[in-house]
């Protein structure tokens, strides 16, 4: 494919994959307009149009050229006729035959000489009748100008005619007044100047009679030959067109909307945005949007309430791209923190615990979260015992951790009673050696710790493990707070293993489509194995549906990297 042809169809899917991100936005413009065009129909007055057509000759001049033939230039005929048309003068014409002159429009037929007039009005019968007065009060008016301009005309010709009929008739008197003697000579010269006045005086006469002739018959050159009729369905408003143009209006000003709305958006929605912000560090896993009964991605372990989901499965990567990074250096103690809160950073602390669990590691996750702990709610555990207990001296970490009991080989400890100086706490050397002792009962220890913007408590413990993770929330976390994030942590000295994604949306970055069709249950009377047929093969059979119990410590066959780790 040519490099020109591949830029146009990467656009192309760019240009989709923002209409897909902002459907909702697109889609309420567009309903929008489209709601607003059938109101507007619904809320006009109909209005009907009625049209006359007049048919004009531009040879109203014929008998007065030299040559007998017309000079006329017919588009300036027909310019002129149209001006005439919207005229003042016919305007009161009609104001004095109908009561009222509307607006009224007119065009040319480009084949022809016929001028169509139309009138709008709410009334179809008013709408022609003032219509056919409009073409009658234009005839009239063509023929007043007609007549005027004979009149003119004749005005002009007549002391021509006059003043040689007077010449003609003084010559004739002094002809009868000479004596016989001297008609012979001077009779003769007379007659002949006579007879010279009396031939150049009888064609003015003829056109004169003419003149006067056309001045009475004259009808203007123009007549009416299809009258107005009363329109039978209204001209506007045009329910299917207006709703025809709200649809096309509608998709133009949403998609326009979607584009402008995503253009302005800061937040990391993708994988691309996530690159750009992350600078080389790698991008651990992107893990998708889910439905719980927490709401979208709410809070839930989906590790272990749907393992098969394609969320658990993004999890379970995320463990892989960590232990791939343990390979080169030492990564047994992991925080995991955000930007800001309720991006994910505790859900995502507790679903790869659960996935490193599964995979044969003994786990450890640790709250460190001292103001606003969450991570024991997860699990259904207490907050009653926790750093804080073992810190104040109160117990023992032995005695703090808590197992998960649906998952073998995970324990948390909790963030313990709220203490008053939360960062003074972690910040303790002695904090840092009891986080370091969980290393002699388990594999790995993941804290989960707070935001790193709010507070420096995140910078505070970057200095003292292997590895620093940072979460984001797809559409929630914006760049510039993901990146100043970042520059923190650098300059507290913490080693970035990653970035991950979650509530990643369908369409803003690469779609999770696996998953199992069947609904997994345990079936009692088979010794624990599983059942694809689920609820559908009881409730065939008219059994009360087994309930499905959390997921069983039956580990997955132990990572290849983790082996490698523990050799």
């Amino acid at each position: 494919m040519p490099p020109s042809e591949l830029g146009a169809d990467v656009d192309l899917r760019r240009w989709l994959l923002v209409l897909r991100r902002r459907w909702k936005l697109a889609s309420g413009v567009c309903l929008g307009l489209v709601v607003l065009s059938v109101a507007v129909t619904q809320f006009q007055s109909p209005v009907y149009r009625s049209g006359a057509q007049v048919l004009v000759s531009q040879q109203r001049e014929s008998i007065f050229q030299a040559d007998g033939a017309p000079v006329v230039d017919p588009e300036r005929a027909v310019r002129s006729d149209i001006a005439l048309m919207k005229s003042d003068e016919v305007r009161t014409k009609v104001r004095s035959a109908a009561g009222e002159a509307p607006r009224v429009s007119a065009g040319a037929d480009a084949r022809s000489d016929i001028i169509k007039l139309s009138i709008e009005s709410s009334d179809p019968e008013r709408a022609a009748m003032l219509a056919n007065a409009y073409a009658e009060a234009f005839i009239e008016a063509r023929r007043e100008a007609a007549v005027k301009d004979l009149d003119a005309k004749t005005r002009q010709l007549q002391p021509r005619v006059d003043d040689l009929q007077s010449r003609i008739e003084a010559l004739s008197g002094r002809i009868q007044q000479l004596a016989p003697e001297q008609q012979l000579v001077t009779g003769q010269e007379l007659r002949v100047s006579r007879d010279a006045l009396i031939a150049e005086v009888g064609p003015l006469k003829q056109r004169l009679s003419e003149l006067q002739v056309d001045a009475s018959v004259q009808d203007g050159g123009a007549r009416v030959v299809m009258p107005a009729v009363a329109a039978s369905s209204p001209a506007s408003p045009k329910p299917m067109l207006n709703l025809a143009v709200g649809v096309v209006l509608g998709l133009l000003l949403g998609a326009t909307a979607a584009f402008v709305v995503d253009g302005l958006d800061d937040s990391v929605r993708s994988q691309d945005d996530l690159n750009r912000v992350a600078g080389g560090r790698p991008v651990l896993g992107l893990i998708p949007r889910y439905e719980s009964d927490r709401g979208a991605g709410g809070g839930q372990v989906i590790s272990l309430a749907d393992p098969h989901s394609g969320a658990a499965e993004a999890y379970r990567r995320v463990r892989t791209s960590l232990l791939a990074i343990g390979l080169e250096q030492p990564a047994s103690m992991v925080q995991l923190t955000s930007p800001f809160s309720a991006e994910g950073k505790t859900t995502t602390v507790a679903n790869l615990g659960v996935a490193l669990a599964l995979s044969g590691a003994r786990v450890v996750i640790v709250c460190c979260d001292l103001r606003r702990p969450r991570l024991h709610t997860l699990f259904g555990l207490s907050n009653n015992v926790g750093i804080t207990s073992i810190l104040s001296g109160q117990t023992t970490p032995a005695e703090a951790l808590q197992d998960v009991p649906e998952v073998r080989g995970l324990r948390v400890l909790a963030s313990g009673p709220q203490p008053p100086n939360p960062s003074e706490v972690l910040a303790q050397p002695r904090t840092a050696t009891m986080l370091r002792s969980l290393l002699n009962v388990c594999d790995v220890v993941l804290l989960d710790c707070p935001p790193t913007l709010p507070v420096t408590d995140a910078v505070v413990v970057a200095r003292w493990v292997d590895a620093t993770v940072v979460v984001a929330s797809a559409g929630v976390t914006k760049q510039a707070a993901l990146a100043e994030t970042l520059e923190q942590l650098e300059q507290g000295h913490a080693h970035i293993a990653g970035l991950v994604l979650n509530q990643v949306r369908a369409g803003y970055g690469y779609g999770y489509g696996y998953g199992y069709g069947h609904s997994y249950r345990y079936d009692e009377s088979s010794s624990g194995r599983r059942s694809g047929r689920g609820h559908r093969h009881a409730a065939a059979n008219g059994d009360r549906p087994t309930p499905r119990p959390l997921h069983q410590p039956q580990p997955d066959p132990v990572d290849p990297l983790l082996q490698r780790r523990a050799q």
